[in-house]
């Protein structure tokens, strides 16, 4: 509550003019208002709404001897609200994002991830997926997640919607200190295997990991070739060692979309 007392000495009169007014906030974006004079008699009773945009301010005033007032403003405002008094309560606590189909997201490497899993990401589209990696195969891995501004086309309000879901890791670094590209591990992966009798019964962190690269490594291919019932029973898998793997449960949306629109 805001509340201010004026109190003049005119030099061409003996009566002293004294105002009180009282603004109070009910709400972060709405307060009311009073006040009063006692000579000449006045008093005044108003409101000021603050929207998205606009200030509205309306005020009743009566006055001694003329006829009584309704005054009445519309104020345009741009960029950020003016601060208020509202009691803390009224405040409503941030919106929380909201966590990737399956429970809590898994972090997204932008150096390991290939063109389907940047897919599977929120607000980004395969074209986008495409440019993000032919931009890393072509300029190298990324340093940090902001790097991503980098990429042609690429908006402000897509890095919004996914830096929460994204991370950079380290890439790994091969015989002489050449960087092994995602591509080159993949072919790696294919060529030494792990055949599926050779997944053990309790599977340690390390084996988790293996697994779940493996069976992604395999599912995307089969994505990308558009072997949607063959991709969704690779995911499965991942499924069956992470149940809440986000990326894998978007795609086999995505793949059950698909094959619906067949």
């Amino acid at each position: 509550m805001l509340a201010s007392l004026d109190w003049t000495i005119p030099a061409d009169r003996t009566d002293d003019i004294m105002k009180l007014g009282v603004e109070m906030n009910v709400l972060p974006s709405f307060c009311v208002r009073f006040g009063a004079q006692p000579s000449l008699q006045r008093a005044s009773f108003g409101f000021g709404l603050m929207l998205k945009y606009l200030d509205i301010d309306y005020a009743f005033v009566t006055h001694e001897t003329l006829d009584n007032e309704h005054l009445f403003s519309v104020a345009l405002r741009w960029g950020e609200k003016r601060e208020t008094a509202a009691p803390t309560k009224y405040y409503k606590p941030a919106e929380k994002k909201k966590p990737l189909k399956g429970g809590t997201a898994e972090l997204t490497d932008i150096n390991e991830a290939e063109v389907a899993e940047f897919d599977a990401l929120p607000g980004i589209g395969k074209v986008t997926a495409v440019r993000i990696v032919e931009y890393r195969n072509n300029n190298g891995p990324f340093k940090d997640i902001s790097d991503l501004m980098n990429v042609p086309k690429f908006s402000k309000k897509q890095f919004d919607k996914i830096k929460d879901y994204i991370t950079v890791g380290a890439p790994p670094v091969g015989k002489g200190g050449k960087v092994i590209l995602p591509a080159e591990r993949e072919e790696k992966l294919e060529e030494e295997g792990v055949p599926e009798d050779a997944v053990p019964a309790v599977m340690t962190e390390e084996d988790k990991i293996k697994f779940k690269k493996k069976y992604y490594f395999e599912g995307l291919k089969l994505y990308q070739a558009k072997k949607y019932r063959e991709a969704i029973e690779v995911f499965n898998k991942i499924l069956k060692i992470d149940p809440s793997h986000p990326q894998s449960l978007r795609i086999i949306e995505k793949c059950e979309n698909a094959l619906g629109n067949k």
